[in-house]
């Protein structure tokens, strides 16, 4: 625990510096140069900014500079929408609420909808309504998504005024007064204050950051050995240091005759069976950029 709460402060020393370094990933984003990008949001994701983790996440999500990877970007998400940021967290639960790169969990993307809802993000706020209106893995409640589509419309959300119409025509009297009681009391809520995780602290985060640094600078090839210069035979000793050398030469050793190999052991038949891996995803590779 102690080892957690002291990468969290580190990680909060950091966030002054990661915040003037992050907008220059958005230029080289801007240029299409993905890998430019994510070279700025790598140590900075790292390290915990919530914005950078997010970015990278999105890269994986769009294939840009890599293979498209949810399992990836998913894991990257995760700390990003525990800190409070919304984008992160809607993101998140639409990878929950379809099952891609993560099981399915209607439940899990509800809660994930709401963190962003809560902070006034109108598209969660509009697939928050939808995931209620529709009773889609969830207890379907029509004055709820109501209120929802009636807060992401007041954002201009065209899309949520539709739906807030037509699931309007479903609620009695009652429900209505309920509505507008709910929607006057809201408050549009100041900027959350985001928390720094830094990513290795998520199952699985330390993999996807080695994984891209490995992308982003390859390991450097082991130097090639120097080839051997041949050794040349010995000169032969002359005078009589030559005369006592051979002097003391042994004689000859007696041909031995031809040793019978034994025939070669057969392999067992039954290999022993390595250790299951878990399954992380697929592995990241770069694409060029179009």
């Amino acid at each position: 625990m102690r080892k957690l709460l002291a990468s969290i402060v580190s990680a909060l020393l950091v966030a002054g510096v990661a915040r003037a370094d992050f907008s220059a990933g958005w230029d080289s984003y801007a240029k299409a140069d993905f890998l430019g990008a994510a070279r700025v949001w790598l140590p900075l994701a790292e390290e915990g900014d919530a914005r950078a983790q997010y970015a990278l996440a999105i890269l994986l999500l769009r294939g840009r500079g890599f293979d498209r990877n949810a399992a990836g970007a998913a894991i990257l998400l995760a700390p990003a929408a525990a800190a409070g940021h919304p984008e992160s967290a809607y993101a998140l639960a639409g990878l929950y609420q379809d099952g891609d790169g993560v099981r399915a969990d209607r439940t899990e993307a509800m809660r994930l909808y709401r963190i962003a809802a809560d902070a006034g993000y109108a598209p969660a706020q509009n697939n928050l309504g939808l995931l209620l209106a529709l009773g889609d893995g969830v207890p379907r409640d029509a004055l709820a998504a109501h209120v929802w589509f009636s807060l992401a419309a007041r954002s201009g959300d065209e899309g949520a005024a539709r739906n807030r119409d037509r699931v309007a025509a479903e609620l009695n009297p009652a429900q209505t007064v309920e509505s507008a009681r709910r929607l006057q009391a809201w408050t549009q809520p100041a900027a959350p204050a985001v928390l720094a995780i830094p990513a290795p602290l998520y199952p699985g985060g330390a993999m996807v950051i080695e994984q891209i640094a490995n992308i982003l600078s390859p390991p450097a090839p082991a130097p090639a050995m120097e080839a051997m210069a041949p050794l040349a035979p010995a000169t032969p000793a002359e005078g009589p240091a030559a005369q006592e050398l051979a002097a003391m030469q042994p004689a000859a050793p007696m041909t031995a005759p031809p040793a019978v190999e034994p025939p070669p052991m057969a392999a067992p038949a039954i290999e022993p069976r390595s250790a299951p891996v878990a399954p992380a995803g697929p592995p990241l590779r770069i694409i060029p950029a179009r």
